[in-house]
């Protein structure tokens, strides 16, 4: 079945108005590219109600009248698939991890995000229209990691993975997301934080709807899909290869670096989480590595004495009621704070 007799059919099964029916005919007869896009999207919502829902939006603001982006921000992330491409740009990026020799990279198993701190960076100080939306699959054996990012201010979709271990419905639930607000807010930013080619029809519909989109993903994963074919186009991309050392970490005990900044205390360092410590390797503009031994003691690596000197005076110059000093090497009985 061809696209314009799927799109007839739906059109019909779904009951529209017999002026909702000839609205959409002339929508579609006016704007004949739009028909293998909008078939694309139908699958994802998960009712008829949606179904209807969506393609009455595409009828309530005429081809041509989109109004003007007024520069709100909407952020969607594809955890799962920054995760995973992560691993590989940043172990490479750092020389870090093992080495995943079917690739060709290194691979960083190591590696963590501080979700808060990736928003902060595609911010950038604009104005954020809705609650960011993450979505993935739920990490095993617990959601630990997803709590922490829920508290974060994101809206959190969680999947479980197949009998295979495989993820499932990510790219469903984000276009899902992502076309309600394309298709019922006014045109502003619309950032992207994946680089898989499924999102490439979404991206469309909202360029077409005069919104301005952002891609933001590592440059090896990135789909050519998903990168501006002209100069001037409201589609951009940047790289986060660029500036993963602002949002990105690695997490657990470290046996090669050199040296080893050990902070503790036993009142100021109960309340802190991994942005305090994040704050301080961004500041020396370093990629961060670093391991909770208990809640009351943390372990920083460094292999050059200089930042390890900077790291110890911007500690204690910061808080000035912890004790920081060089810690001898041991066996870490945490991985993760």
């Amino acid at each position: 079945m061809d696209a314009l007799t799927t799109l007839r059919t739906e059109i019909n099964r779904l009951g529209f108005t017999p002026n909702e029916q000839d609205s959409l005919r002339k929508y579609f007869t006016e704007n004949v590219e739009k028909i293998n896009v909008v078939v694309s999207f139908l699958p994802d919502y998960a009712t008829d109600d949606e179904k209807r829902g969506y393609l009455k939006s595409l009828i309530s603001t005429p081809a041509g009248t989109s109004k003007s982006p007024n520069g709100l921000v909407f952020v969607f992330v594809d955890n799962s698939n920054l995760f995973i491409e992560g691993k590989y740009t940043v172990g490479n990026l750092e020389k870090a991890g093992t080495i995943d020799r079917k690739r060709g990279s290194f691979y960083f198993n190591e590696l963590r995000f501080d979700h808060g701190c990736l928003l902060s960076t595609v911010m950038n100080g604009r104005r954020i229209g809705s609650d960011p939306v993450i979505v993935g699959s739920r990490p095993p054996p617990n959601d630990s990691l997803w709590k922490h990012i829920k508290s974060q201010g994101f809206k959190v979709v969680l999947y479980d993975r197949n009998v295979e271990n495989k993820e499932k419905k990510i790219d469903t639930s984000l276009v899902v997301d992502g076309m309600k607000v394309i298709t019922s807010k006014d045109p502003g930013v619309f950032v992207l934080i994946a680089g898989d080619g499924d999102y490439y029809p979404m991206v469309l519909e909202a360029l077409y709807l005069n919104w301005k989109v952002e891609v933001w993903f590592w440059t090896s994963g990135i789909s050519g899909d998903l990168l501006p074919k002209e100069e001037k186009s409201r589609l951009s991309f940047y790289p986060l290869d660029d500036c993963y050392r602002y949002f990105a970490y690695a997490s657990g005990p470290n046996f090669e670096k050199k040296y080893v900044l050990e902070i503790t205390d036993g009142i100021t360092i109960k309340k802190w989480g991994d942005e305090q410590i994040m704050d301080c390797f961004v500041s020396l503009e370093l990629f961060g590595w670093w391991n909770w031994e208990d809640e009351t003691v943390v372990h920083l690596y460094f292999d050059d004495k200089l930042y390890f000197e900077k790291a110890k005076k911007w500690m204690e110059d910061k808080y000035s009621d912890i004790q920081v000093w060089e810690a001898k090497r041991s066996k870490s009985r945490r991985q993760s704070h």
